[in-house]
């Protein structure tokens, strides 16, 4: 979004939960028993309504409403008011009948409404003849029970978690013949015909978890876990209104984030084996190999519509279908304190794979009606290598004299091999002239790849951190000044490129004339140049609202506080 432009969507959420958890430990010669328990009841609700849809809705039909609107246009009531005054009108409203029907249905047809726990008029509601409109209540329990047996120089920790899950939200009975009501813009859920849609199911898991470690040698201990997770994806990715799932469903509309239908828990098995070895008095160091399995990630489908289906166009929906796996080695260094000096080195090598890195990865393919991606690929946050270096010198409470006691500086070196990414061309498809010739994720469909999937990565980051700090007693406190350096060599670090050019200086638009030529032409020739070289290239505003984040690093930061400690 443009600096100035006026925010057309006003969204508000609500939620809460009561929840109840305890645990118990009981410890014996050789056995520590512990055994605990979880359980929150959430009630979500949201409204989400577009400003401008509304406008253009009761424009001519409800002109008293339509003033609000223009006393916001013209500055003079804030976009929280006219919220308020909008819809608090638009309710107390009635028609020649007596009834804000009408109004209710354009405010469901024309506004691009997702509301649930709240009316057309964000009014909050625990009950409603459209059950999609009712606030959703989701569970979330889970129990334990863990031992960790001590047996001579045998350590080994054992347990079983159970989870319970239930989002309380709508599935469809047959994803291929789903009924819509266009009269008052919902889903039906049951009438005469048949049911259409049912709570979502509920779900149990059962993770075991088991880990041992035992000396191999007085100087080398052997070490080894195994654990099965699980977690539901974000579970308000099943909550949609009605009035939302309408459009979804009415198949003339390119729903970026469509909604999931009765999606089941993520389950990740992880396993890890090593050593630690101790190679002098106050020097070790631990190898641990990992390999982490994934199952279950959210992907994104095309319904498969059956002619029994009902005032329905072709829609997506997510179902879990995604899979990754992540293998690697850990190496860590220690350098135990001597003579100041403390120093340790962590470095990761790990290979991450996958069919897709996110919920959307095959988008392209399902609007398209293309293949969609099927071999296992490097996911867009592989990084092969990873690592950091912290040394630390510090004087006690007896050294230094009175300045340097208990004072001391560490240095932090981070370091990655980048992250995979594919060099891409398409299109400028539906963006805006302001928004050039981005490849960005919120609409890939006109995007093409030039090479395999993620083939190519970004460049190696380096950053390096500082930190001083001093401790001393005031007033009977124990207190402590500090500054904090974050990137103290202010190195521009790359951690994202434009697909188009695999670079973060140039996205490929202006320097291509196919693309840009008639647009710089329609837009103000040198001056449109000028502004998006300024808006664009150097303060990355089409990336930042387009793909998100940043292209480069932060910058050097320094920070300086204060502490105390009661």
């Amino acid at each position: 979004m443009d600096g100035g432009d006026r925010v057309s969507w006003y969204t508000f959420d609500k939620d809460s939960y009561w929840g109840l958890a305890g645990s118990v430990t009981k410890q014996t010669d050789a056995h520590q028993l512990k055994a605990g328990f979880d359980y929150q009841k959430w009630t979500s609700r949201r409204f989400s309504v577009a400003l401008s849809s509304i406008r253009s809705a009761i424009k001519y039909t409800y002109p008293e409403l339509d003033a609000v609107y223009q006393r916001y246009y013209n500055s003079e009531i804030s976009q929280d008011q006219i919220l308020d005054e909008l819809l608090k009108k638009a309710a107390t409203l009635e028609d020649g009948d007596g009834s804000t029907k009408d109004l209710q249905t354009l405010m469901r047809v024309n506004s691009s409404a997702d509301f649930f726990g709240y009316d057309e008029f964000g009014r909050e509601v625990d009950s409603s003849s459209d059950k999609l409109q009712e606030p959703r209540f989701p569970v979330l329990g889970s129990a334990y029970l863990q031992d960790k047996i001590e047996y001579k120089d045998l350590i080994i920790n054992a347990g079983l978690r159970y989870e319970y899950f239930y989002a309380d939200s709508w599935r469809f009975v047959d994803p291929g013949t789903p009924k819509r009501d266009a009269t008052n813009f919902t889903m039906v859920i049951e009438d005469s015909t048949g049911t259409y849609m049912k709570r979502t199911r509920k779900f149990n898991e059962l993770s075991p978890r088991l880990g041992f470690s035992f000396p191999v040698s007085d100087m080398t201990v052997f070490h080894a876990q195994y654990g099965r997770f699980s977690q539901m994806p974000a579970m308000r990715d099943m909550f949609t209104g009605g009035a939302l799932l309408a459009i979804e469903l009415g198949g003339q509309n390119y729903i970026r984030f469509p909604t999931a239908f009765d999606i089941k828990p993520i389950r990740t098995t992880q396993y890890e084996i090593g050593f630690e070895q101790q190679f002098t008095d106050f020097a070790s160091f631990d190898v641990t190999g990992f390999y982490r399995d994934v199952k279950g990630q959210l992907q994104i489908i095309k319904a498969d519509l059956s002619p029994a289906a009902v005032d329905v166009g072709a829609y997506s929906y997510y179902q879990n279908g995604d899979f990754a796996t992540t293998k690697g080695l850990e190496f860590v260094v220690k350098l135990r304190r001597v003579n100041r000096l403390r120093t340790e080195l962590n470095y990761t090598l790990s290979d991450a794979r996958g069919t897709g890195s996110s919920e959307n990865e095959a988008i392209s393919g399902v609007e398209n009606a293309t293949n969609l991606p099927t071999v296992i690929s490097p996911l867009d946050y592989n990084e092969t290598h990873r690592g950091n270096m912290y040394v630390d010198y510090r004087f006690g409470a007896n050294e230094g004299g009175p300045v340097l006691k208990n004072a001391g500086a560490n240095l932090l070196l981070r370091f990655t091999s980048g992250h995979n990414y594919t060099l891409s061309t398409g299109s400028i498809a539906q963006r805006g002239p302001d928004e050039g010739g981005i490849l960005a994720d919120d609409d890939p469909r006109s995007r093409k790849p030039l090479e395999s999937i993620n083939s190519s990565k970004t460049p190696w980051t380096f950053e390096l951190d500082l930190r001083l700090d001093k401790s001393f007693t005031f007033m009977g406190t124990e207190a402590g000044v500090y500054m904090y350096v974050q990137n103290l060599l202010n190195r521009k670090n790359v951690i994202n490129v434009y697909d188009r050019t695999g670079n973060a200086e140039d996205d490929g638009f202006l320097t291509n004339p196919d693309l840009s030529s008639q647009i710089v032409a329609a837009s103000g020739g040198e001056t449109y140049v000028q502004l998006y070289e300024a808006i664009n290239l150097e303060n990355r505003q089409h990336y930042w609202y387009d793909q998100g984040g940043d292209l480069f690093g932060e910058p050097r930061q320094i920070r300086f506080g204060l502490k105390f400690s009661m």
